[in-house]
């Protein structure tokens, strides 16, 4: 018995050392890293990667993920460096999982798991996720926060209700989650005809009651098509549509 409890209390005491020697290990990458790197505009990085005007949304939000995973300025990843050195500027040398799951949440769609090849650099890493992407149209309502918690997590249930209640059950909530910069949440919905759904998405934000006395937060209905987020509602939307 005694013998477990000095092992549990060694390991205790082993995870701050570790995440000591951890953040040492980031900072120094990210310094050499950074170290002499120049910025490369957006412009110049889709034109390096040999982007078409249909995929460079795709490429241009890959760049933004492993950036943001990164904790490095988006403008210096570029498109020669390998992917096995920017997962080494992530915590414990990173996990491909992450970024996968990062671009299927931005792009919509399906695309395939698994780490590529050592010497792959991260333009030939995009390529092969473009070629293999399966994207889907799916419908984003940006939920502008009013700063009030319950008030916005009750407007959203009821919303998710309503459209479930007036859909038959054929709209649901996919997924849910902050925007990235905190100020919205964005709300993902599973259709099964879109152009219905989306007539119907638009119906019912526009008819939704404020509920008493309350400010019914801005609602920004759009479809994402192949990358790119087209705003339906509400018309003459100047963007830019975060998210």
């Amino acid at each position: 018995m005694w013998f477990c409890f000095v092992i549990i209390l060694v390991f205790l005491l082993l995870i701050p050392i570790a995440l000591t020697l951890e953040r040492r290990r980031l900072k120094k990458a990210q310094a050499t890293f950074l170290k002499d790197r120049s910025e490369m505009a957006e412009e110049h990085f889709l034109q390096r990667v040999e982007a078409g005007p249909d995929l460079a949304p795709f490429y241009r939000i890959g760049r933004q993920a492993m950036a943001k995973l990164c904790d490095v300025p988006i403008d210096m990843v570029r498109p020669e460096d390998t992917v096995r050195t920017l997962l080494n500027l992530q915590f414990d040398n990173g996990y491909i999982d992450d970024f996968v799951v990062a671009m299927e949440r931005q792009v919509g769609g399906t695309l395939p798991m698994g780490y590529p090849p050592e010497a792959c650099t991260f333009a030939a890493y995009l390529k092969e996720l473009a070629h293999h992407w399966q994207g889907l149209e799916r419908i984003v309502l940006r939920l502008a926060a009013s700063g009030q918690v319950d008030r916005d997590h009750h407007f959203q249930c009821a919303l998710s209700e309503l459209l479930a209640a007036r859909s038959g059950e054929t709209i649901q909530v996919e997924m849910s989650y902050p925007a990235a910069d905190n100020t919205a949440r964005l709300v993902w919905l599973q259709a099964e005809r879109l152009d219905e759904a989306l007539a119907l998405v638009v119906e019912v934000v526009k008819n939704m009651p404020a509920g008493g006395s309350d400010v019914r937060p801005a609602v920004v209905v759009a479809v994402l098509r192949s990358g790119r987020y087209e705003v339906i509602y509400p018309r003459g939307f100047e963007g830019p549509f975060r998210i």
